[in-house]
C-alpha cells in the first residue's frame, strides 16, 4: 500500500498528461474535420458558381470595334471565360445624339441616334465574329456608346476614335452593369491623352 501511495504523484501526472494529449488530439481532429468540411463547402460553392456562370455568362462581356479601324464591317469580340447568351446590341452615335438633344423637337427623335440594333443568340468565350455594321468614320473625332444586354445583365462600351496624323486611333472601354467597374480596356499608343495621361471618355 505504501508503494502505491509513493507512486501516486507519478500516476496523477501521467494521467493528466494522457488526458491533455487526448484533449489536444481531439481538438486537432475536430479542427482537421472542420477544415476539411470548410474546404469541401468552398469547392461546392466554386463548382456551383462555375455552373451558374456557364448558364448565364458570368463576368464575360463583349465589345464592338471597326474592322481593322477602316473599311466596311465591324468585329464583335468576347472577353471572358464563359459564353454569352441572348445578346442585344444597340450602337448610339453620340454626335447625332448630342445634336438631337439640343432642341425639344430633336429630343423626340433621339432614337435616330441609334445607328445599329442587333441580336445574337449565343457567343462563345474568347472569340470574335464579324457583324454587318460599318462605323461612320469622318471628320477628326468620332464617339459612340454601345449598349449590351445579355443573360448575365447589361453592360456598356465606350468607343472613342480620333484622327491622328492620318490614322484613326482608338480608346475602348467596357463598363459593367454598375457603370463604374471596368471589365476591359484597350487604348492605342498614339491616342491623345490629357496632361495627367488620363483619357477623356465623356
Amino acid at each position: 500500500m505504501i508503494a502505491i501511495f509513493a507512486h501516486t504523484p507519478v500516476l496523477v501526472i501521467a494521467g493528466a498528461t494522457i488526458s491533455a494529449l487526448g484533449g489536444l488530439w481531439a481538438n486537432y481532429s475536430q479542427n482537421r474535420d472542420a477544415a476539411t468540411l470548410s474546404d469541401k463547402n468552398e469547392e461546392i460553392a466554386r463548382l456551383s458558381q462555375h455552373i451558374a456562370n456557364a448558364v448565364t455568362g458570368g463576368p464575360t462581356v463583349c465589345y464592338l470595334i471597326p474592322y481593322g479601324w477602316v473599311g466596311p464591317g465591324s468585329i464583335l469580340c468576347t472577353h471572358g471565360d464563359y459564353p454569352l447568351y441572348d445578346v442585344s446590341i444597340r450602337v448610339t452615335d453620340l454626335q447625332i445624339f448630342t445634336r438631337l438633344a439640343a432642341t425639344p423637337e430633336g429630343r423626340l427623335l433621339l432614337r435616330q441616334a441609334d445607328a445599329f440594333v442587333y441580336k445574337i443568340p449565343e457567343l462563345p468565350p474568347k472569340c470574335s465574329t464579324t457583324l454587318p455594321f460599318t462605323f461612320d468614320l469622318h471628320g477628326d473625332t468620332r464617339t459612340w456608346n454601345i449598349f449590351f444586354i445579355a443573360r448575365n445583365g447589361p453592360f456598356m462600351q465606350k468607343l472613342r476614335m480620333k484622327l491622328v496624323a492620318g490614322k484613326w486611333e482608338y480608346a475602348n472601354q467596357v463598363l459593367r452593369e454598375n457603370g463604374r467597374d471596368v471589365a476591359c480596356e484597350q487604348i492605342s499608343p498614339s491616342y491623345p491623352r490629357n496632361p495627367d495621361s488620363s483619357i477623356s471618355w465623356d
